[in-house]
């Protein structure tokens, strides 16, 4: 199996379908074309069938490291559509509220900025 690397990237909502649908169709030519690959030797107790099931207990742990890929992001996109929307603000005082709050709560200190009249 070769080397793996996990990446983080970002991309509009609006084509995160288009992309998982990407991957998905590509999992699905893989499955199709590893069918045809893989036959049931002519001997099965031989060194050559056991060549057969390392390749395909390789092909078997990248596939389920691919197919883990797009499940992470149909459940990320799923986990941020089920969450409340972010807070409206109305006005910029209401932002400095919130800054303060937030600063607070996680015991940062803030730098003092003024609100333009």
């Amino acid at each position: 199996m070769s080397q793996r690397i996990n990446i983080n990237y970002s991309i509009k909502l609006e084509a995160l379908s288009g992309e998982a649908n990407r991957l998905f169709s590509a999992l699905l030519e893989e499955i199709a074309t590893a069918a045809d690959r893989y036959t049931a030797p002519a001997e099965i107790l031989s060194v050559e069938t056991l060549k057969e099931i390392e390749e395909m207990k390789s092909f078997v742990k990248d596939f389920n490291y691919r197919i883990a890929d797009v499940e992470g992001i149909i459940k990320s996109y799923l986990r941020y559509i089920s969450e409340e929307s972010p807070p409206q603000f109305t006005d910029v005082e209401s932002v400095y509220d919130k800054i303060d709050e937030l600063t607070k709560k996680f015991g940062i200190e803030k730098n003092e900025h003024k609100v333009p009249d």
